[in-house]
């Protein structure tokens, strides 16, 4: 996706669903008021057809597709595609700038906050350069800046709204992540905890296994023992009472260490 947000598969997958859907109803709307015709679209009305046109097998081609273009060339296309359709259908009175602000919310949808502010700032340098630029005879000087002040502020102004929006949510999706880390890691540490007591009570059993049936030997009245067997007992129990100071000295040890 390039320079997208991090989104999880699923998330990414009904957010570009959704812009398919968005960009059907968009062209279908291009191709009803090209169709139709007014005042405004009737001067380009080819070269608006064409656009439309070349927009409806766009569109295909991405719902479609298995092997769909990344965001960020999605993205151009489609703010290249409405701009043209803008210019033919009367540039800064075309009811199809609109759209830009459905390209803006998109890139907020796909984009770091900081690249959909971006792809808002192009938008409206973009509009302002067909306003201005586009020859519309009926349209003077002074209503071509006026309607690129008020276009780019609004898109600007759309465009930090909705920005700052998927900036708490970006916020939002960070703290669960750090939150579900840490429970992980929590999880993780008990897991170890648990390894390191069976395997200390593991170590354990033998020794003292060991000195409670040597002890229980030696107090047996029943059990009569050798000089050489009575010292052989004691011998082992001191062996096992020893391991078992040095096991407690290396838990100690473990337990100080930093």
């Amino acid at each position: 996706m390039g320079i997208s947000i991090d989104l999880p598969k699923n998330r990414r997958k009904v957010v570009e669903g959704t812009i398919d859907l968005v960009r059907v109803g968009v062209v279908a709307g291009m191709a009803i008021l090209v169709a139709v015709g007014t005042g405004d679209a009737d001067t380009y009305q080819l070269a608006a057809g064409i656009l439309v046109a070349l927009a409806a097998v766009y569109t295909v081609i991405m719902i479609a597709s298995h092997h769909r273009l990344s965001s960020r060339v999605s993205t151009g296309l489609d703010l290249s595609l409405t701009l043209g359709t803008v210019a033919a259908t009367g540039a800064g009175r075309s009811i199809l700038i609109g759209v830009l602000f459905l390209i803006v919310i998109t890139a907020a949808l796909r984009f770091k906050p900081q690249t959909s502010r971006l792809v808002a700032l192009i938008s409206s340098v973009a509009l302002a350069a067909v306003i201005l630029i586009t020859p519309r005879p009926e349209l003077s000087t002074d209503t071509r800046i006026q309607m690129v002040t008020g276009w780019a502020a609004l898109i600007i102004f759309g465009a930090v709204l909705i920005s700052l929006l998927a900036q708490f949510e970006l916020d939002d999706r960070i703290d669960l992540r750090v939150a579900r880390d840490e429970a992980a890691s929590l999880l993780e540490a008990d897991r170890q905890r648990r390894l390191i007591l069976r395997s200390i009570a593991h170590d354990l059993t033998p020794p003292l296994e060991a000195i409670r049936g040597i002890s229980r030997t030696l107090d047996d009245p029943e059990i009569t023992l050798d000089e050489h067997a009575r010292r052989e007992s004691l011998q082992l129990i001191y062996e096992h009472s020893e391991f078992l100071r040095g096991f407690a000295s290396s838990l100690k040890e473990v337990a100080n260490a930093n």
